[in-house]
């Protein structure tokens, strides 16, 4: 298990640096992207009840 994710982790690791070299020009776009996010997740659990 412990094997399986430092490969995973070695994987990723090109695209987390690619991520963390472009995210001060990425973070408004991120930062809209989670609020939207959030909300929709709200939006959704508020009328998940109402479906069930």
């Amino acid at each position: 298990m412990c094997n399986f994710n430092l490969n995973k982790l070695a994987n990723y690791r090109l695209p987390i640096a690619f991520l963390f070299i472009f995210w001060p020009i990425k973070m408004p776009l991120f930062f809209l992207l989670f609020i939207f996010f959030y909300s929709f997740k709200n939006i959704f659990f508020s009328l998940l009840p109402a479906y069930l």
